[in-house]
């Protein structure tokens, strides 16, 4: 009995993965345990955070074959910043999902870039090529471990940063760390973080969305980063008030 529950507990998780490549198996086994071990479904008590209408899912599964088998694929990307569609052949080495996109790196031979990073909902198209695939040692954690998210420029070096969290999310930031990196001590009700990472553009989302609960203390550039950043919404919205 004990494993029993196990079992449905296990299958009512990976049925929260509705609509996502690589779990269609979840689907043909369930009649099968339902049958056989008189499993039967329940109403759904848990639900995993995904975007359904990212639109592009249906690449995951190209992605994830075409690294498990050293594939070379011929891609049509369209940037955000670019006017027109680039094609270029990749070689895939990974995928990561971040703030419910997904995204694959690899070689771009184009600008023979290993660490090539592409948003699966900007590709067009993906062909399949004969060209010889070109492995990658890497340690993609230790890659990611310095920054937030997915954005990593080169040569860019961790920075030490400090803020100070006030009262309304000091205990939030305390018990959920902004980055693994983080050290923090309450000083009164505020809260001294100390962090050591590559400030990115995620970084910055993320100190941004505290709003006022937060400031940057230093390394002075990043402060005057965040200052300017908070200077021109304050001017945006000074400018559009409604009459």
């Amino acid at each position: 009995p004990d494993e029993l529950l196990k079992v449905k507990a296990a299958i009512e998780v990976l049925t929260r993965f509705v609509g996502l490549p690589q779990f269609e198996w979840v689907y043909e086994i369930l009649p099968i345990l339902n049958h056989k071990l008189k499993i039967v479904p329940s109403r759904p008590v848990i639900e995993l955070h995904s975007n359904k209408d990212f639109t592009g899912l249906n690449y995951i599964e190209v992605f994830y074959q075409a690294i498990i088998n050293r594939a070379v694929l011929q891609v049509t990307y369209q940037s955000f910043h670019d006017p027109k569609p680039d094609t270029f052949i990749f070689h895939p080495y990974y995928l990561k999902e971040y703030n419910n996109r997904w995204f694959v790196y690899g070689l771009n031979e184009e600008v023979n870039k290993h660490t090539w990073n592409l948003a699966l909902d900007r590709i067009i198209e993906v062909k399949h090529t004969n060209i010889e695939y070109k492995p990658f040692e890497f340690d993609w954690e230790d890659y990611f471990y310095d920054i937030i998210g997915v954005t990593r420029y080169e040569d860019e070096k961790p920075e030490k940063i400090e803020l100070i969290v006030y009262p309304e999310s000091a205990k939030y930031i305390y018990h959920k760390p902004i980055h693994p990196s983080q050290k923090a001590e309450f000083e009164g009700e505020q809260l001294r973080v100390r962090l050591k990472l590559i400030p990115n553009r995620e970084f910055m989302n993320v100190v941004l969305s505290y709003g006022k609960n937060i400031e940057i203390i230093s390394p002075p550039h990043l402060r005057q980063a965040f200052k300017q950043e908070l200077e021109e919404a304050y001017k945006r919205y000074c400018k559009n008030d409604p009459a």
